[in-house]
């Protein structure tokens, strides 16, 4: 049992009789249990024995008791052993389309061997650089003994393998026979291609010129409170990143890159391109996606701009993972095991002690894989914290993407400016019910630094990753004691995570942790906290000095007046010795005093009336914190006090309060941002019945009502078409009509003529073309479409009508067939039409029922049966050219399809009728502007009836609003005189504006 030294007021023990050791052989040191009136303080000189030792200087730090609290997610011991790729046979089905693809015969052949290494015992070394040299040191001497046979055979075939230590895994070029060779050797798991894999782009990229506003993520997350009350912005930290690249050039980054100094350049050990054709020797970044993800990390403040990253005074280092908007399996290899053990320029000596801390990874694929699962495991065994994005495939349950849906993997949710999930967000849970994401951070309009060396907006889960992983670097620098810490790390985020309930994805409402939010939003003050409190009752100095082969002193001050009320606060003070950890438990017991009072209350927001979690700082008194509902409460000594409430991202409040008895004050908080409030003369949906040249002009008032100018700009969409979800809609008996001749990637050599006209994007048509690939269009194709893309599509023929856009294959399977099921009803059918897949593969592929409706009153229907398995690319919607279409579905944004309907209508061009005016607004705080919206009355057209429906979107920089759509429905009456117009041909004319084959224009 541990011993307790006691100090009593009003007499103070002149030294304590305690030698604190920095050896854990020497047993535990005692604790020391410190007694205090409540608005009191006393000092201890505590003794520090160095005799036999040099002078030196011992850092001090303070930290919680190790025993913590926290509600954390449990994360298990791995085996720290590789899983390899799972694969249904070898050489893979994927390896062998790409043979018979490829124009010369080669592909790229990866070689996974059976016998993996063994990692435990490197996580337990303590020393960074020698847990390092462990871990590289195991995996390398485990490949060369077990590869050896293997390059020795392909070298004497006249190849020249590449090979993987950090998986124990061969890259080779060469033709299928050489993949079926690989397969039948001894010790061989897997053959498989160089998969390709997505980053995860934004939803969004915007430029927007400098400003002296911190993005609202970082006020969100509280990192603004982490610089400020502890000093600390991740110094002696280093982050890296596997992405598209960095453009270290840019102000914000320049200065943080680990291979700038004043002297110059070095990308020695801070840089690395794995691509074989066209890569730098310094760092670049083709699209941008991986300079704006490291901005979030450590951007630094520039001249005519904030601080971007969470952590502006981290290093950072690069790997790129990726070439363009896809990522390699053999480049995400090789920047894998690079960041381990990072290289000079050409590639050699490996200096595993200059590997980053942190590495962040905004890439995936939606599918469950554990391929990349072993080299996860390699960074946890060497230290290094992995933080993924969870991928933009949402709203859609179950739709996180690889790896960061693993157990090992952190993986992060988007949230918007108000902490609500950004639909895009991916959800849980895994195939097999892991919950993920583990927690959430923001990932809406992200402000970050571009290639040109401007700022832009972008949102998607791989703009809320770095904000974990900034949070990381914050974490760490304010305890070098967690470095390498990966359990303990991941447990202080979810533990002190802002709780977010949801039931969307299963649970009840109160349900926490959940498949949409983790453990919930990330709140950086709370993590610095619990991970280093700088406690408020307790003072230490930050080094002490110690004397050749004798005792050194360290005086430490409890404040009985900075603590929320009696009771027992533990601690512990932390000596950082030479490389070497000691840690004295300290127990503060704070007794009650008669002439006391209860000071309770609650922070709320202005315009929501929720609650706030911040704290109330009591000048000469305590910090006290608020829960997430805004509570907050304390006992203070009587007297009167200074009380300022604070919130992140709120303007602070303060008031001067005597406490003589028991008191509750509420303190209204408002965000330090611009808000939008929208006074319309008229109720919205704006609904009106037009004459044909009727004008009609309604105005809106835009007030801000927040504290930082409020910036609008004002567009009408081009949504051209109505899209309505049915229920219960049958799919039509087409059991009367011929199946059609299609082949696999074939369109059908004679058009479908439907009997009648139907509108297509402000044309009236008889005739479609089909392809094979599941989809109609009013232009002559020059593709199949074999590759579907998420709508609008750019290589689509106009007019495009996707039923259900995939790979398909009709001539393996199932029945095409089309016709007029009735006078005025055209049906396009596939029924159980399967998926192309490789001639050889033994499973059976899967088939999709579905069909396309096209009726003469203008609606047109997507009715889908039964639907497999969905392919790995597939979309739904209407499109013609790059900006206008509409997405009812598609890979990236999936919704279930089996069983379900849609149905469409096409209408007139909103921009033709409905504007709005002025384009642009800056109002500023406190202020109001005028914005109308004018709607014309223009002759309707025959197909539609039903009102006209559009919005005027405004697009703000109000994160609580960032977008608002202001609807309108209109209808318009016949113009009241009608001219005839001879028009020849039997062809679909040009719009503007509707145009009707051979037939009258109104």
């Amino acid at each position: 049992m541990q011993r307790l030294r006691r100090v009593l007021l009003p007499i103070l023990l002149p030294l304590l009789a305690l030698a604190l050791l920095f050896s854990r052989a020497q047993g535990e040191a005692e604790t020391i249990l410190v007694q205090a009136l409540l608005g009191t303080v006393i000092t201890v000189s505590i003794p520090i024995d160095n005799r036999g030792q040099p002078a030196m200087t011992a850092l001090l730090y303070e930290g919680l008791p190790p025993a913590s609290d926290l509600t954390a997610l449990p994360f298990t011991e791995s085996s720290l052993r590789v899983p390899l790729p799972q694969e249904p046979s070898s050489p893979s089905p994927s390896l062998l389309r790409e043979f018979e693809a490829a124009v010369d015969g080669k592909a790229d052949i990866v070689i996974y061997l059976d016998d993996q290494a063994e990692l435990r015992a490197a996580a337990a070394v303590q020393d960074w650089s020698a847990r390092g040299e462990m871990v590289v040191r195991l995996l390398t001497e485990h490949a060369t003994r077990t590869q050896a046979p293997l390059i020795e055979a392909l070298r004497h075939a006249g190849h020249e393998p590449r090979s993987f230590w950090i998986v124990n895994a061969l890259v080779v070029r060469g033709e299928q026979p050489l993949a079926e060779w690989a397969a039948r050797q001894s010790g061989v798991s897997v053959v498989t291609a160089n998969h390709r894999h997505p980053l995860a782009l934004p939803e969004s990229v915007e430029t927007t010129p400098y400003s002296d506003t911190l993005p609202w993520g970082l006020r969100r997350i509280g990192a603004p409170d982490v610089w400020e009350e502890w000093g600390v912005r991740g110094e002696g930290i280093v982050v890296a990143n596997i992405d598209s690249g960095v453009s270290y050039s840019h102000p914000a980054l320049l200065q943080r890159y680990r291979g700038w100094s004043p002297a110059g350049l070095s990308h020695s050990y801070n840089w690395f391109d794995p691509a074989e054709r066209n890569s730098l020797l310094f760092p670049h970044d083709a699209i941008g996606h991986g300079t704006h993800v490291m901005g979030t990390m450590v951007g630094q403040d520039i001249a005519d701009g904030p601080a971007t990253g969470v952590a502006p005074g981290a290093r950072w280092i690069a790997a790129r993972g990726c070439s363009d908007i896809f990522c390699e399996d053999v480049a995400l290899i090789a920047s894998a095991q690079w960041l381990l053990a990072p290289t000079d320029k050409r590639g050699q000596n490996p200096r595993p002690d200059l590997r980053p801390h942190i590495v962040n990874n905004s890439w995936g694929k939606l599918e469950e894989d554990p391929w990349y699962t072993g080299y996860v495991e390699a960074w946890r065994a060497a230290g290094i914290f992995p933080v993924f994005a969870n991928g933009n495939y949402g709203p859609e349950c179950g739709s996180s993407t690889t790896p960061g849906n693993y157990v090992s993997s952190l993986s992060v949710g988007a949230l918007g400016p108000t902490g609500e999930i950004a639909p895009f967000s991916s959800r849980g849970p895994t195939a097999d019910g892991l919950q993920k994401p583990d927690i959430s951070a923001p990932g809406v309009r992200v402000l970050g630094p571009l290639p040109d060396g401007t700022l832009g907006l972008m949102s998607g889960t791989s703009m809320a990753a770095p904000h974990v992983a900034g949070a990381v670097a914050l974490l760490w620098s304010a305890n070098p004691t967690l470095l390498g810490d990966i359990k303990r790390t991941e447990s202080l985020l979810t533990g002190t995570a802002l709780p977010r309930p949801s039931n969307e994805c299963g649970g009840d409402a109160e349900t926490v942790p959940n498949h949409v939010y983790g453990w919930g939003e990330l709140d950086a003050v709370a993590l610095i906290r619990a991970g280093r409190v700088d406690l408020p009752w307790l003072t230490i100095p930050a080094q002490v000095e110690l004397p050749l082969n004798a005792w050194g002193q360290a005086r430490v001050t409890f404040d009985a007046r900075r603590v929320p009320g009696p009771g027992q606060y533990e601690a512990r003070l932390l000596f950082w010795r030479d490389k070497t950890l000691a840690s004295l438990p300290i127990s503060f017991e704070v007794l009650p005093i008669p002439q006391s009072a209860r000071l309770t209350g609650r922070l709320i927001d202005r315009w929501s009336g929720a609650g706030l979690r911040g704290q109330v700082r009591v000048t000469q008194g305590p910090l006290i914190p608020s829960d997430e509902k805004g509570y907050f409460t304390a006992t203070l000594p009587l007297g009167r006090y200074s009380v300022q409430a604070e919130a992140p991202g709120y303007l602070s409040l303060a008031n001067n309060s005597t406490l003589v008895t028991d008191t509750i004050k509420t303190f209204t908080m408002t965000a330090n941002l611009p808000h939008l409030t929208i006074h319309s003369s008229v109720p919205l949906p704006l609904q009106r019945a037009l004459a044909f040249g009727e004008q009609v002009i309604v105005t809106h008032t835009l007030r801000n009502e927040g504290s930082r100018p409020l910036e609008v700009r004002a567009s009408v969409p081009p949504l051209e078409w109505t899209i309505e979800q049915q229920s219960g809609t049958p799919l039509y008996d087409m059991s009367a009509f011929p199946p059609l001749l299609l082949d696999d990637e074939l369109i059908l050599t004679d058009t479908l003529n439907l009997g009648f006209s139907v509108p297509i994007y402000g044309r009236l048509v008889q005739e479609l073309y089909l392809s094979s690939n599941g989809w109609v269009s009013v232009e002559e194709p020059d593709t199949t479409g074999a590759w579907a893309l998420c709508l609008p599509g750019a290589y689509m023929p106009g007019g495009t009508l996707a039923a259900f856009w995939a790979d398909l294959n009709p001539s393996e399977g199932g029945i095409v067939r089309a016709g007029r099921v009735l006078s005025d009803t055209y049906v396009v059918s596939f029924e159980e039409v399967p998926a192309w897949q490789l001639p050889n593969k033994q499973s059976r592929a899967p088939t999709y029922t579905f069909q396309l409706a096209l009726h003469a009153d203008g609606w047109v229907e997507f009715i889908y049966g039964k639907m497999g398995a969905m392919p790995e690319m597939w979309s739904a919607g209407m499109t013609t050219g790059l900006e206008r279409g509409q997405s009812i579905a598609c890979y990236s944004k999936p919704r279930v399809l089996a069983h379900q309907s849609w149905s469409v209508l096409n209408q007139p061009l909103p921009e033709w009728w409905l504007g709005a005016s002025p384009i642009t607004l800056t109002i500023p705080a406190g202020q109001s502007r005028p914005l109308t919206m004018t709607v014309q009355g223009t002759a309707p057209v025959p197909w539609r009836p039903a009102p006209y429906e559009a919005v005027v979107r405004l697009s703000t920089n109000d994160p609580a609003l960032p977008q608002v759509d202001l609807p309108v429905q209109v209808t318009m009456a016949a113009a009241p005189h009608r001219i005839y117009l001879p028009v020849s041909g039997d062809r679909a004319l040009p719009e503007p504006p509707y145009p009707r084959n051979n037939k009258q224009l109104d």
